[in-house]
């Protein structure tokens, strides 16, 4: 992925150099402003273990084919992660890459708040 590289002088002396992946973080942003997606969040993966799309779509009362595509949602925006155990794809959250975005959130969001 192509990063986006930017220059922020604040006020002539706080900087903020920092590298985003603009897809990345709207997708990110996307997957956080729907309902469903903060429910299964919350209702589902709050526990920090692994699921697989017949145990979130029965949490969350919806069609195992709508599971599926909030799932997918959430692992292009770099939330979830997933593993296929024979014909079973079990998903978590990317804690690492979630921490990494929001790491960046901060870093921006701390610069231009001042």
């Amino acid at each position: 992925m192509k990063a986006w590289r930017y220059h922020i002088v604040i006020s002539g002396s706080n900087e903020l150099d920092a590298t985003l992946f603009p897809r990345q973080l709207s997708e990110f942003f996307k997957a956080l402003g729907n309902d469903k997606r903060q429910e299964i969040l919350l209702a589902v993966f709050a526990d920090y273990g692994e699921h697989n799309i017949t145990e979130v779509a029965n949490r969350v009362q919806i069609a195992q084919s709508t599971a599926s595509e909030h799932l997918s949602f959430l692992k292009r925006a770099g939330i979830l992660t997933s593993r296929k155990i024979e014909k079973e794809v079990y998903y978590q959250v990317d804690s690492k890459q979630v921490t990494a975005i929001l790491d960046e959130i901060r870093t921006v969001l701390n610069c231009c708040a001042r």
